[in-house]
């Protein structure tokens, strides 16, 4: 199941993956921890881990606080790292205003698989917005969690950064196309989408 919430000052899609057994990842908390562990406890759900699709700070602002809270690790692929370690620095420019959070650590290096008690997925590496970009792939449920690869409506994530990279984002999004038709796409901002409607834009 899956529980969205919009936080930060970019809006960015932070979601509450669980299970039946109300066990559950966080992915993308961009900010606003406090409404993220409000919601948590409202769904009397069990966290296990924090889970980065790749390193914006608008993807990771929360992550220190809520290692602390629930004592879990944070999970996010290494090629990243450079990213997560200048996180405030990053965030202070973009906002313009003073960062309290501090840059976190990255516990479990995400690669191709990743399971944790009744949660899998199964890691696609998807580079391109970022070296470490990475989708969040469910095949028992059909989804994937994008990240800021690819939104619907055929928007797809920026490669105008100096460690972006076109080609490898075209590469991408060609894979995340390549899954069955029926996949939804929970994106890092805007509306949800499914592969079948994105091939319409992307020829």
């Amino acid at each position: 199941m899956v529980e969205k919430l919009i936080v930060g000052s970019l809006n960015t899609n932070c979601y509450l993956f669980y299970s039946k057994s109300k066990n559950c990842v966080i992915i993308d908390p961009g900010d606003d921890a406090e409404y993220i562990i409000d919601t948590i406890f409202k769904l009397q759900l069990n966290p296990l881990a924090v889970i980065a699709t790749h390193g914006h700070f608008d993807h990771i602002l929360a992550v220190d606080q809520l290692k602390m809270t629930f004592t879990i690790p944070f999970c996010c692929n290494e090629n990243d790292k450079f990213l997560v370690k200048s996180m405030k620095k990053r965030a202070t420019r973009w906002l313009s205003r003073k960062i309290y959070e501090i840059n976190p650590k990255i516990d479990t290096n995400l690669q191709s698989k990743y399971k944790i008690k009744d949660i899998s997925f199964t890691i696609l590496s998807t580079p391109g917005h970022t070296p470490g970009s990475i989708c969040l792939y469910s095949k028992k449920e059909n989804i994937l969690f994008s990240g800021d690869t690819i939104f619907s409506d055929g928007a797809i994530g920026r490669y105008d950064f100096s460690y972006s990279n076109k080609l490898d984002l075209e590469k991408s999004i060609h894979l995340i196309l390549k899954l069955s038709n029926e996949t939804k796409i929970y994106s890092g901002h805007g509306e949800e989408t499914n592969v079948k409607k994105e091939k319409n834009y992307h020829k």
